[in-house]
């Protein structure tokens, strides 16, 4: 059977010729709505055992037990744990609410591969979703980020002393550094987190895209 025939047969069925993008970018959806189920799911499970551990009892116990060693620094080692405990309930939420952001996508890219006209809709409503929580998600990761990055600045401080003290002398200033890091990952986790849903927003809001989605299969 040559092209012109299959393409034929093609016009015959539905009437247009049928676009490959919807099976493109519905694979695509698919692959990050898996990779991001996995990851927020397990990231979910962290900050329930996070909520749901006596942490507090937990590091006392470290603390009393460095002290006895004479190992400096656990203040700050206190510090850094109290701040993830603190932080895990609203972490806990963020990930169940962006794992169940996934599942959406998963969904929203198994239509669109279908072909299904409701794929539209449902993968707007999913990339508006995915910027509210993922910017509260990537508010909480920064807070979180910063108090660790405070908690290891006290830690260097009591094992190296003060900034400007002789024996902290030639020692780079790592919190210093940490925080730039911290910064910078933030903003670029941020820019790759909204890829993708600005994407579709902007895609599927096309003329072209619309009048396509138009000659779907049902739905």
């Amino acid at each position: 059977m040559d092209e012109a025939t299959v393409e034929e047969e093609i016009m015959t069925e539905y009437g247009h010729r049928m676009s490959t993008w919807p099976v493109f970018w519905g694979v695509i959806a698919i692959i990050f709505g898996v990779v991001g189920a996995l990851m927020r799911g397990y990231g979910a499970m962290q900050s329930a055992a996070m909520t749901l551990m006596p942490m507090d009892e937990i590091v006392e116990v470290q603390i009393a037990e460095s002290a006895a060693s004479n190992v400096p620094g656990m203040e700050g080692m206190e510090g850094m744990m109290a701040s993830m405990v603190k932080m895990a309930p609203l972490s806990l939420a963020a990930c169940i609410g962006q794992t169940i952001v996934a599942i959406l996508l998963i969904v929203g890219g198994i239509i669109l591969c279908n072909r299904k006209r409701v794929a539209s809709p449902v993968l707007r409503t999913w990339a508006v979703l995915k910027i509210v929580i993922g910017l509260l998600g990537a508010w909480i990761g920064y807070k979180s980020s910063v108090a660790v990055v405070a908690s290891i600045g006290d830690i260097m401080e009591a094992t190296s002393g003060p900034a400007g003290s002789p024996s902290s002398s030639g020692v780079p200033d790592m919190a210093g550094i940490m925080n730039i890091g911290v910064i910078i990952g933030a903003v670029s986790g941020l820019i790759w987190m909204l890829l993708l849903p600005v994407f579709f927003l902007f895609w599927f809001n096309r003329s072209a895209v619309k009048d396509d989605m138009k000659h779907g299969q049902g739905w």
